[in-house]
């Protein structure tokens, strides 16, 4: 038996930040657009594309009725996330990348876990990671060193992520003066706050392509504002 449709049930917004991406972007839509569960709205910020993105999403809006988008002057990946969140109507947030794709079950199951535990704000699933060579692998959720440096226990994959809007409300938006870790500094707040929740579930797939601030096995962008996070919120000297 699925969710009771009894009782209320949130809705969960999905956010995207889009720049140049159009060659990925359709597989992201009908990722969110075909959830078993109705009770999502995507979201679409683009970035200043000048690939045909902006064709795309006006094309996919007439085809999926719960699709919204806008576009802005590009300002970086934490602007663009905060515009999606100024425009998104749910109770529940997720962050969705270009290329990035949900199961089919991800909604459903995150409105479910929501549903069950009125207590929690912050839960997140498993994530896997697909190469540009093909390879697909569990990102794991327990870094040591992350554990050590921050005495945070997860290092959260964000498109595995779902949190209600409270969260926002209580620890702010993301910092626009960061982006390859963005991410980071965001959950980084939250721990400080909230109670994170795992379920042992696949609930997305990041898709790392060449063009992610984050690719390679430590970007230097990563490592400056990891350093930048170390400053803020960590222990000890920096590994970084």
């Amino acid at each position: 038996m699925g969710i009771s449709e009894k009782f209320y049930s949130p809705l969960v917004s999905v956010i995207t930040p889009a720049l140049n991406q159009a060659e990925y972007l359709p597989e992201t839509i009908r990722s969110v657009a075909y959830q078993d569960c109705p009770k999502v709205e995507h979201v679409i910020v683009d970035n200043g594309s000048t690939d045909g993105t902006l064709g795309l999403l006006k094309k996919y809006q007439r085809r999926y009725p719960k699709l919204r988008w806008t576009t802005e002057p590009e300002q970086g990946i934490g602007f663009a996330y905060n515009v999606g969140l100024k425009l998104a109507r749910g109770d529940i947030f997720g962050w969705l990348d270009c290329g990035g794709t949900y199961f089919p079950w991800t909604v459903g199951t995150v409105i479910e876990f929501f549903e069950k535990n009125c207590e929690a704000f912050f839960m997140f699933g498993d994530c896997f990671s697909w190469e540009e060579s093909g390879e697909v692998f569990t990102i794991p959720m327990e870094d040591p060193l992350w554990q050590r440096c921050f005495g945070a226990k997860y290092k959260v994959n964000i498109l595995a992520a779902f949190y209600r809007r409270e969260v926002v409300q209580t620890i702010g938006v993301f910092d626009t003066q960061l982006k390859a870790a963005v991410d980071h500094d965001f959950f980084l707040r939250a721990e400080k706050k909230f109670k994170f929740h795992y379920i042992k579930k696949p609930l997305a797939v990041h898709r790392r392509l060449k063009s992610d601030v984050s690719y390679g096995p430590l970007s230097v962008s990563r490592r400056e504002e990891l350093r930048t996070l170390m400053e803020r919120y960590g222990k000890g000297r920096s590994p970084w």
